[in-house]
């Protein structure tokens, strides 16, 4: 093992690598060798107790390093070549830039005496890529180590970028040769997030904030995906229940409140619930919490939403007063404002009268239960959002976490997957690259060291972009439950089709250049149990039968009529309370036509 004691050392690059990677008390490495990084590699797996998960796929890698960020709170690691390892591992990496989640890629590099440089070639060594270039868009920071000595402080940089203000990923190009030569080290230190001081004006903003609040007839807070990334959702939780006020969340944010917490409406948005879409607009004053305003959160017609006192808590500047005018912007990170506000709040007994407020939001939840809005599936159809709520139920004994894929199965699982404290459901927000849902879960599985199951909900295209890694889960034994919402088709685009390319189905579904496996022959290949469920009335079997074994790999095939949508939606150009189908009294109107409204 690495020397504990002594103040500085002689090490090799790469041993030195492991050694600050342990030291920051990561315990998990996801990557695929290969000969620029592999004595990187070997140094982790040899000279730590750093577990190295190989994946079949470098893009897997940094999409696992992403979903072990969000459950851990810690750097995700993600390792490769530095050309096409590093290449493949963009789409991982912007995922965690667009929502916020530090990562480190470490990147392989040739021999310096190999590279480019200043000579207009396009390439030199074997497997040369300029990575730093084309990662420096979706990093807060890219680097090329030109000197063995700047190793370390490159390092440690990289550490503190990522984890302060804004948090976000960061690449090391490192190259083969300062991997491989000695050098004189200082035993690292463990880097933590550094939070904002306290200034008078911003306690005179947050007493003022707090005071708005509590004298408004409608408050509410709006909590978003910053709160997870932050580490903050014991911190909101607290001032929630001190000062008793209505919360909805964005898309990124359904892990906060648990369901039956009376404060909790659900998902706002574009594919929000009816309920929280409508007390959201009917409120007066909104504190944002962790949240973008962005088209998804407001719909494309600002003017209503500008209609209250807003107040937004946002360490980025340059997100508030982008779409939405009017706003006050608290400029602080969120742990130092829920610090203080909570301070303020017990100090000065600050309390919400929400007692008539609470009495039209729990009517408004009685009149629009989330699993009415698809009336027209016919006789023993799968509904998505019956079954996603069945899945929640079955699974709360295991206190299971989730991670969604993107398209329909993402807004299903958001609008219904009923969460109880101290569950968490991972969904990709800014980029939201399909084939993320598997990786992300295997991620985020090891993050909790396989304590507990872990459920991942894909649909049938997602599924497929990263399927090899079903055997990164039989070979580590890792107890995820896929469940594949299969309706044979890219769904969300086929509902897109049908609005506004007059049904042509290109690229979308069988018969039109887009088709399915038999994910169960698929499942035997990898020697994973599966069932397959095709009506309602199997559901509490098919769940019965994934929950034999809770810590056992399970697939479970659910096939849902290629017509099913997700409803309700804000059609481009309505506020957000005004969404399809149209309703009359508390249920929605059974209409085949709907979903073709423009």
């Amino acid at each position: 093992m690495l020397p504990e004691k002594l103040t500085e050392i002689e090490l090799k690059g790469c041993e030195y690598i492991a050694s600050f990677i342990q030291e920051q008390d990561i315990d998990i490495i996801f990557g695929l060798t290969g000969g620029y990084i592999h004595h990187t590699i070997d140094a982790i797996c040899e000279k730590s107790k750093i577990n190295f998960i190989t994946v079949h796929h470098e893009q897997a890698a940094s999409f696992a390093a992403d979903g072990y960020s969000r459950i851990s709170g810690k750097p995700g690691i993600c390792m490769g070549l530095s050309g096409p390892g590093g290449i493949n591992m963009l789409a991982g990496i912007a995922h965690a830039y667009y929502d916020s989640y530090p990562i480190i890629c470490i990147t392989g590099q040739v021999n310096l005496n190999e590279m480019v440089g200043e000579r207009k070639i396009r390439q030199h060594g074997f497997q040369e890529c300029d990575i730093v270039s084309i990662m420096k868009s979706v990093t807060k920071n890219s680097h090329l180590v030109r000197d063995g000595s700047e190793l370390a402080k490159i390092l440690h940089e990289s550490f503190q970028i990522a984890l302060n203000d804004r948090k976000g990923p960061c690449l090391i190009d490192i190259p083969l040769n300062i991997q491989c030569s000695t050098y004189k080290y200082c035993i690292p230190k463990f880097i933590a997030p550094v939070y904002q001081e306290m200034s008078e004006i911003l306690r005179i903003q947050i007493r003022k904030l707090l005071y708005d609040i509590s004298h408004s007839k409608k408050p509410m807070f709006l909590l978003g995906g910053g709160i997870n990334s932050s580490n903050t959702s014991k911190l909101v939780r607290e001032l929630v229940n001190i000062i008793e006020v209505p919360c909805v969340h964005s898309l990124l944010a359904c892990d906060i409140i648990p369901y039956s917490h009376p404060s909790y409406l659900g998902m706002i948005g574009t594919y929000g619930l009816r309920v929280a879409n409508n007390m959201l607009m009917e409120s007066d004053t909104l504190v944002v919490l962790g949240s973008r305003l962005d088209l998804r959160q407001t719909g494309s017609e600002t003017k209503s939403f500008e209609n209250r006192n807003i107040y937004q808590i946002d360490i980025d500047k340059e997100e508030v007063n982008f779409r939405i005018k009017g706003v006050n912007h608290v400029h602080i990170d969120l742990y130092s404002f829920l610090k203080e506000a909570i301070t303020q709040a017990k100090t000065n007994k600050t309390k919400c009268d929400c007692v008539e407020w609470f009495k039209i939001i729990n009517e408004n939840k009685r009149k629009y239960p989330h699993i009415m809005e698809l009336t027209d599936l016919g006789y023993n159809n799968i509904n998505p959002n019956l079954f996603m709520d069945k899945l929640s139920v079955y699974s709360q004994k295991y206190k299971t976490h989730y991670t969604t894929g993107i398209g329909n199965v993402q807004m299903w699982a958001a609008q219904s997957i009923k969460l109880v404290e101290n569950q968490r459901l991972l969904i990709p927000g800014g980029l939201s690259s399909m084939g993320s849902g598997l990786p992300m879960a295997i991620g985020a599985c090891l993050a909790l060291k396989n304590t507990i199951p872990y459920v991942v909900v894909e649909g049938d295209g997602g599924i497929q972009l990263n399927i090899q890694e079903l055997q990164t889960i039989v070979r580590n034994n890792l107890p995820i439950k896929i469940v594949i919402m299969n309706n044979s088709s890219l769904g969300m685009l086929r509902q897109f089709c049908l609005q506004n390319f007059n049904s042509r189905f290109n690229q979308i579904q069988p018969g039109f250049g887009y088709d399915n496996p038999d994910f169960l022959e698929i499942a035997k290949a990898y020697k994973i149990n599966s069932y397959r469920v095709e009506t309602t009335d199997d559901i509490e079997n098919a769940l019965y039968n994934m929950w034999l074994d809770p810590m056992e790999p399970y697939i479970l095939d659910v096939k849902i009529p290629i017509e099913t949508y997700v409803a309700p939606k804000v059609p481009y150009g309505n506020s957000l309370n005004d969404m399809i189908p149209v309703i009359q009294g508390e249920y929605p109107i059974a209409k085949k036509e709907f979903i073709i409204l423009k």
